[in-house]
């Protein structure tokens, strides 16, 4: 390939590798229309590669959130023995499904992330700091209830495991089938349904997103649908983007931000269908 094209990636990889990690979410959304509709990929490549990359951009960001201490491990582990099995079954299910068709479903997804962001704006984030610290686990029955203190303040999420691991296994498979990145829907997930904190739940979505592209990945390996040679510069350029973005994240107000990246989410839809 052109080293002129590879290089335009890897600058682009750094700008979407940035805006990703400073609001939350994975690069995919943004990266697969336009290996789409700039390099004229099949979706189904298109998408391969991308959750190949997901994992560093996963990876990255979750080294910054570590370190401030905004993982959950144990709730991680409880979400991926869903999401796992889901993201593996993806694959094989994507090179049964029409490119046409799974165009629709990645337009249709997009779209609705791009209105969850816009709704974000309006959901309360409950600290600016990275300051928890997980207090106490209960299990009671089907339920998993973990306590944590988060900037002095007492938080209780009351997660229904059984309830759970079915969404977290159809939110594995639309991960794996569209290529975006988990942290769109587990986030949400997590913070509006289990009542985690914010922070951590974008800091737990991180790990989890690393753990889903792994098998995601191994699913789509098994049908050689990975350019790795267009995946080098974007894995390259989102490391140093989710790095420098996830460090600036709270020190810049991200309301505008997330209005206009919504906004460019759903004109990249619109513009995917038109072509």
């Amino acid at each position: 390939m052109d080293p002129l094209i590879l290089f335009l990636i890897f600058i682009t990889a750094i700008s979407i590798g940035f805006v990703a990690s400073m609001i939350g979410i994975g690069g995919n959304s943004l990266f697969i229309p336009i290996l789409v509709i700039f390099l004229n990929l099949d979706i189904h490549v298109a998408i391969a590669t991308m959750v190949f990359s997901s994992f560093f951009i996963g990876l990255s960001s979750l080294i910054v959130y570590f370190k401030s201490r905004v993982v959950d491990f144990k709730l991680a582990l409880l979400v991926e023995a869903g999401t796992i099995p889901g993201a593996f079954l993806a694959p094989h299910i994507s090179v049964l499904t029409s490119t046409e068709f799974l165009t629709y479903i990645f337009v249709t997804a997009m779209l609705l992330i791009s209105v969850y962001m816009v709704l974000s704006n309006h959901f309360k984030p409950d600290a600016d700091t990275h300051e928890c610290s997980t207090q106490r686990t209960v299990f009671k029955k089907y339920f998993l209830i973990r306590e944590y203190n988060y900037k002095n303040e007492k938080h209780t999420a009351v997660i229904n495991i059984p309830l759970t691991i079915i969404i977290s296994f159809i939110i594995g498979l639309i991960v794996g089938l569209i290529g975006v990145a988990g942290g769109t829907m587990k986030v949400p997930f997590l913070n509006l349904v289990c009542g985690v904190p914010m922070v951590i739940s974008i800091g737990t979505a991180f790990l989890m997103i690393t753990l889903t592209s792994i098998s995601a990945t191994a699913g789509y390996a098994l049908y050689a649908l990975i350019n790795f040679s267009i995946a080098l510069p974007i894995v390259i350029g989102l490391i140093i983007g989710s790095q420098l973005g996830s460090r600036v994240a709270l020190k810049l107000p991200q309301k505008k931000l997330k209005i206009i990246f919504s906004i460019a989410l759903a004109l990249i839809s619109i513009l995917m269908l038109i072509i």
